[in-house]
């Protein structure tokens, strides 16, 4: 898998964390939400009385009369909105937090390509130049050749 398609990788894992999480956040905002519309919904029935609508007000005083249908209309309407505010604001606070999780994931990535690449550099020039120079086989019983290779694998030079 190449760089990019790796970054196209955490840029969908990324979308997709924020995505739960602003849906997570609005189910909860919108129970919220339901629970303030019952109770503000049970508060104006209790406070309506049928036999307050019979009397007449008293001079310079004003009543005014809510129809409990239309009230719950108003609720519904204001809850559905607060809702989908709730939803984009979420979705849209959750993509800026995870935003630079998903630059640190990228960056971790490529330093675990890059260490592991450096790893496997190394390990070719150590690899041989500890098969020459093994406990099992004492340098001095080599021929003078072998042992020129060897100085010459181990040498500084050869390894850039």
């Amino acid at each position: 898998m190449n760089q990019r398609e790796q970054n196209d990788v955490d840029a969908l894992a990324v979308r997709r964390a924020s995505r739960i999480v602003g849906l997570q956040i609005t189910i909860a905002s919108g129970a919220l939400v339901v629970a303030a519309i019952g109770v503000a919904f049970f508060f104006v029935l209790d406070q309506l009385r049928p036999a307050e609508l019979l009397e007449k007000p008293a001079p310079g005083e004003h009543k005014i009369y809510i129809d409990s249908t239309e009230a719950m209309i108003a609720f519904v309407v204001v809850g559905v909105l607060a809702v989908a505010v709730a939803g984009t604001l979420s979705l849209v606070i959750t993509r800026r937090a995870v935003g630079p999780l998903g630059r640190a994931l990228s960056i971790q990535r490529t330093f675990v390509q890059d260490a592991s690449h450096e790893l496997r550099t190394l390990s070719r020039f150590w690899m041989p130049g500890s098969r020459c120079c093994s406990a099992r086989s004492p340098m001095a019983t080599r021929p003078p050749s072998s042992l020129q290779s060897c100085a010459r694998m181990l040498a500084p030079s050869s390894m850039s």
